[in-house]
């Protein structure tokens, strides 16, 4: 699994444009080898995720416990599974807006 982390990360750098943002994803336990140079040559910024506590997570619940109307600003679109595909598509081609697309597997 790691072979397909690095090349996903590695052909990112390949793929965005000069001065762009790579964001990496998930958390690996092995390492994760790329070619810093080509990311050095196209200027590119590379952003890790954050990993979060239990702790995190529940004083997110207990703020959002206390004002659902806050939850409920953080989600820009809600879809059905049959309508997901053409979703993300939008948010692909920049048409979809900003924010946080729920899926509704019901709806």
């Amino acid at each position: 699994m790691s072979a397909i982390l690095t090349l996903f990360v590695a052909q990112q750098i390949d793929l965005v444009r000069g001065q762009g943002l790579v964001v990496g994803l998930g958390f690996c336990l092995e390492p994760d080898q790329i070619v810093p140079g080509m990311a050095m040559i196209k200027d590119v910024t590379i952003r890790w995720s954050t990993i979060f506590t239990r702790e995190d997570f529940a004083a997110s619940a207990d703020v959002i416990d206390r004002d659902s109307a806050l939850a409920r600003t953080m989600v820009t679109d809600t879809v059905g599974l049959e309508q997901a595909s053409a979703a993300f598509e939008e948010f692909r081609e920049g048409k979809g807006g900003s924010g946080k697309l729920q899926i509704d597997p019901w709806g």
